[in-house]
């Protein structure tokens, strides 16, 4: 045993020594709270939000960038003829409507 673990021991010996008979009990506490933190995550996991598949939620960028590129678009052209922002309605998907 190297000295530095000797001298550790010595000084610190009835502290280790109850932490190890203490040590059974706590994995014991912590399991259960794990499995507890398991079975709420079980629970809850079909109520989050979102796309559940890569491809689905990639094509969502897409369409939603190809919205933003339109309207910067838009909001250029208008601005470069010296018209301004208009105020359209928004459709159901999102386009505004002039």
């Amino acid at each position: 045993m190297p000295a530095a673990d000797r001298s550790y021991l010595q000084a610190h010996g009835p502290a280790v020594l109850a932490a190890r008979a203490k040590a059974p009990k706590r994995w014991r506490t912590w399991w259960w709270v794990c499995a507890a933190g398991q079975i709420a995550f079980l629970l809850t996991v079909l109520m989050l939000r979102g796309r559940w598949r890569r491809s689905s939620a990639l094509r969502d960028i897409a369409a939603e960038e190809a919205l933003i590129d339109a309207e910067l678009a838009r909001v250029a052209a208008g601005s470069a003829a010296g018209g301004g922002v208009s105020t359209g309605a928004a459709t159901a998907t999102g386009a505004v409507e002039p």
